[in-house]
């Protein structure tokens, strides 16, 4: 038995908390106190100061959904026949800065090269002058290259992946403008998965893995244009472009936008700062020889469309009837 103003021993802490599907809902526990037969949970937004009050029972433990935004502070008291004890040690909860999702707004999946429009953002705790970064794990710098170099060509390849004005709508949610479109002639973003960092004022960072994968712009492979015969066509000419920067063994002095000053963006097919092999094989494999394909009911069963030879075909019928 113990008065009204007896100290109870236990240990108060969060067990769960949910802050994206139940974003707010908090589950704290504590040791039972002998000879208690309820228990009061205390909470408010100011430290001792406690503005609300839940009857838990006998449990030892009680789940409330409470502002996500908002540190909340707890505190304890065990009850019988003879009173209500004193305040538990009290403790504190910030739901942690989190990010769970990135979504289109106007498109939906996939998104290409070149894309621009809204985007939504959602998790936990964003607080207003939230930073979005996006970055790409197969952004690399040859050896050699300076820090200088390296770090030139790493915002170069970022400046292509931007997420402009975020805005915060709400704890959970903040809306930005995406453009991933290259502010340098001839680049593109890196096509792939990309992470994404969110940072608050505070410090605070959440990351999110394979946030937004970018898709190969099909219009990248026709990398020469030089000539009207060869624009909207995989051709030799595309290939050679390519192959004059690659010597046999696919090694070169000018083939990274980190150490070449006159790099060639129009080459770098995937957008990773490169032309390399891959590039190569993005332009021949599957898709030499082939053209551009404006007619949508091509595209059916074709996993090149819109590159297509059907889409040839029709050229050289029209240049056939051409007097």
């Amino acid at each position: 038995m113990f008065g009204a103003r007896s100290r109870l021993v236990f240990v108060l802490g969060v067990l769960a908390v949910s802050t994206s599907l139940h974003a707010g809902i908090r589950t704290l526990s504590w040791n039972p106190s002998p000879g208690a037969t309820s228990y009061h949970l205390y909470y408010g937004t100011a430290s001792s100061n406690y503005t609300s009050v839940m009857d838990v029972g006998p449990t030892t433990q009680a789940t409330i959904d409470l502002d996500d935004c908002t540190r909340w502070f707890f505190a304890v008291t065990a009850s019988n026949a003879a009173g209500e004890s004193g305040f538990s040690t009290e403790v504190d909860w910030l739901t942690p800065l989190s990010v769970s999702d990135l979504s289109s707004d106007n498109s939906s999946p996939p998104i290409y090269q070149g894309f621009q429009g809204a985007v939504t953002i959602t998790g936990a705790r964003f607080e207003p002058g939230v930073v979005l970064e996006l970055n790409h794990p197969g952004w690399t710098c040859p050896s050699g290259a300076t820090t200088q170099q390296c770090d030139d060509a790493l915002a170069t390849r970022r400046s292509a992946v931007r997420l402009e004005t975020p805005t915060v709508q709400d704890c959970n949610t903040l809306t930005a403008w995406a453009a991933f479109d290259s502010t340098v002639p001839g680049a593109a973003p890196t096509a792939g998965q990309y992470t994404l960092t969110v940072t608050n004022l505070d410090g605070s960072t959440a990351v999110l893995n394979d946030a937004v994968e970018i898709l190969l712009d099909p219009a990248r492979r026709d990398a020469d244009k030089s000539e009207y015969w060869t624009d909207d066509r995989i051709d030799g000419l595309d290939l050679a472009g390519i192959m004059q920067v690659l010597p046999p063994n696919q090694s070169c002095t000018c083939c990274s936008d980190a150490i070449c000053p006159s790099f060639q963006y129009e080459l770098d097919i995937d957008g990773d700062g490169w032309i390399d092999g891959n590039d190569l094989a993005l332009v021949y494999t599957n898709h030499f020889g082939l053209c551009w394909d404006t007619n949508p009911g091509n595209a059916s069963g074709n996993p090149t469309w819109p590159w297509t030879d059907q889409a040839c075909r029709s050229h050289a019928s029209e240049t056939t009837a051409t007097p």
